[in-house]
């Protein structure tokens, strides 16, 4: 019974803490002076998301999970709009983490949508989406468990309509996109940690994150997953080195 009981407070204590984590998250997004207050979910919806959700390179998108910020790489492969609820999309994907590929299934929903101020294309309209997202890893395979927090990204609507995925920044050090910030918890209900991912940069990547014009993970945490993206683009003079690495990189390790 007491092992029970802790069991079920060590769960409710590490899911409190995902939880504040993706609240703080969307409440630095809410707080965006950018941003205008004026939610247009409802007219919004009507837009389909899943290019924006999917159109990143894999090699671009960084991610870790727990406290050590052990690498983890997300691939969203299939992303389809619920015509019967079209804030809903149902989700396909792998993660990977070392060398442990795991499918998940699940949903994304689309909560709050606004416009931002000044859109960089005086003909276009800019703006931010924010939703939640559940992906539940396949439990016949090895340490699984579910994916669960807010994430946001960033589109813009051109002359003509048509929804794009927002990089009219690309340029910027500061570029970002498609952010997910979150937990993953063990089936098991013992182990829950933090789990963000985004496309070029990850979001509340604390100390992890040292680049200045791009990602660049702290030397400190390599052991952690980071080899051979450090290697792939600091590789020094070793040609060999660095083509091994980015082909590791480029790899559709999801195939």
């Amino acid at each position: 019974m007491k092992e029970t009981l802790l069991i079920i407070f060590l769960f409710a204590t590490n899911y409190i803490f995902g939880q504040s984590n993706s609240e703080k998250f969307k409440n630095e997004i809410l707080s965006d002076e950018y941003l205008v207050k004026t939610d247009i979910r409802n007219e919004f919806i009507k837009y389909d998301i899943s290019d924006i959700l999917t159109k990143t390179e894999n090699s671009r998108i960084f991610g870790f999970i727990g406290d050590d910020y052990q690498r983890i790489r997300v691939k969203l492969i299939s992303v389809i709009k619920n015509n019967d609820k079209p804030s809903q999309y149902f989700v396909y994907g792998k993660s990977m983490v070392k060398e442990n590929v795991c499918d998940f299934q699940g949903t994304i929903t689309v909560t709050n949508v606004f416009n931002t101020r000044n859109p960089e294309i005086p003909e276009a309209k800019q703006g931010k989406i924010i939703g939640e997202y559940l992906f539940y890893e396949n439990p016949s395979q090895k340490h699984v468990g579910l994916f669960k927090g807010v994430f946001s990204s960033n589109w813009y609507i051109d002359k003509d309509e048509n929804l794009k995925y927002d990089d009219l920044s690309a340029v910027a050090d500061t570029f970002n996109n498609n952010g997910f910030v979150g937990t993953w918890t063990s089936y098991v209900g013992t182990v829950s940690k933090v789990c963000n991912w985004g496309d070029r940069r990850i979001p509340m990547a604390g100390n992890l994150d040292v680049g200045v014009g791009e990602f660049y993970p702290d030397k400190k945490y390599q052991a952690k997953g980071w080899t051979s993206y450090i290697e792939a683009y600091n590789g020094g003079n070793d040609k060999e080195k660095i083509d091994k690495a980015r082909k590791i990189e480029q790899a559709k390790w999801w195939k």
